[in-house]
């Protein structure tokens, strides 16, 4: 059975996501936070892991870090934060703070520090193989109040409860306190974008009113913890990348995770996570990125075979 790989990852191209709501089964292009994204110049982060210094590049979007295109970092004030504390070893001083308290982190950081400790240390734990799960698979939510694709998240939501063990609980305020850690459903004026696994406290899904319902088990797939299959470490020998065809500024959508990742399975072209043909094309006409046995790739019907294996191999049977 093949299945993704369990890893944050990629982004992809906004242009494409009405095809998904008028219904059609293949996505030529990507999810995108924005179309800008496409052609903005890409900042970047550095993170200290056990591997040294990764160097995460990002887009700038209203003010979020946004990762290859739908991948969430934090705020883009979060991740200056992040690069002025570059070789900190954010662990060292988390264990610090709870040890000797706040304040004494604060004493060593100061209160931007510490800030940037609690940012770097979740894009760590991402890049470095450790992407948080969901306590006792179950994903709590909320709904912003002007959020006007209820129904479409409700129907996203049943098709993960049935092909998955994790479940969904709306967030209230009667059982707010036992729900620390929740997904706040969000509508953004253009876009669809997620954090990939738990972050701790609120964090949103992006899910413009263009974003259909592929978009969304999509975006709720990063948000359980999965990346984008083309950027596994085996990628080369499955699919073709048409580096001449790509717009120059949204090359790195296209590299392998520059983190450490882990792959379950065999590499899986029906993933709903995988990039489809036409992301970020100069010629719209050629793809960007191709299967080699000519599997067709995009599919944003539903979670995979593989998809399924994933999330179980993540969260247990």
């Amino acid at each position: 059975m093949s299945n993704p790989a369990i890893r944050i990852v990629v982004g992809s191209l906004f242009s494409l996501l009405p095809s998904i709501s008028t219904g059609q089964d293949v996505m030529e292009g990507v999810e995108l936070a924005a179309p800008e994204a496409a052609y903005q110049e890409a900042r970047q982060v550095q993170i200290k892991t056990d591997e040294g210094l990764v160097t995460v590049p990002y887009y700038n979007i209203e003010d979020m870090a946004v990762f290859e295109g739908d991948i969430l970092l934090g705020t883009a004030e979060e991740l200056a934060l992040v690069n002025l504390f570059a070789g900190v070893d954010f662990e060292q001083f988390e264990q610090q703070a709870g040890e000797t308290g706040e304040g004494s982190l604060r004493d060593s950081l100061g209160a931007r520090g510490s800030e940037a400790v609690v940012r770097g240390l979740a894009i760590k734990r991402n890049f470095g193989g450790r992407i948080k799960r969901w306590p006792n698979k179950t994903v709590p939510y909320v709904f912003e109040r002007d959020f006007r694709q209820e129904a479409l998240v409700r129907q996203a939501i049943r098709h993960w409860e049935d092909a998955t063990d994790i479940r969904f609980v709306e967030r209230t305020q009667q059982n707010e306190r036992d729900f620390p850690d929740f997904v706040i459903f969000h509508r953004p004026s253009e876009g669809c974008s997620s954090f990939v696994g738990m972050q701790g406290g609120g964090q949103v899904i992006n899910l413009a009113q263009q974003c259909g319902l592929g978009a969304a088990i999509h975006e709720i797939g990063h948000a359980v913890g999965l990346g984008h299959e083309h950027t596994r470490s085996d990628r080369d020998g499955h699919v073709v990348v048409s580096w001449e065809n790509i717009q120059p500024r949204a090359t790195f959508n296209f590299e392998k995770n520059p983190g450490k990742y882990v792959d379950i399975g065999s590499y899986d072209y029906s993933s709903i996570m995988h990039y489809g043909g036409f992301g970020f094309a100069l010629d719209r006409t050629r793809p960007t990125i191709v299967s080699r046995n000519g599997a067709p790739i995009g599919q944003r019907r539903a979670l995979s075979a593989g998809d399924r294996a994933a999330v179980a191999a993540m969260y247990g049977n």
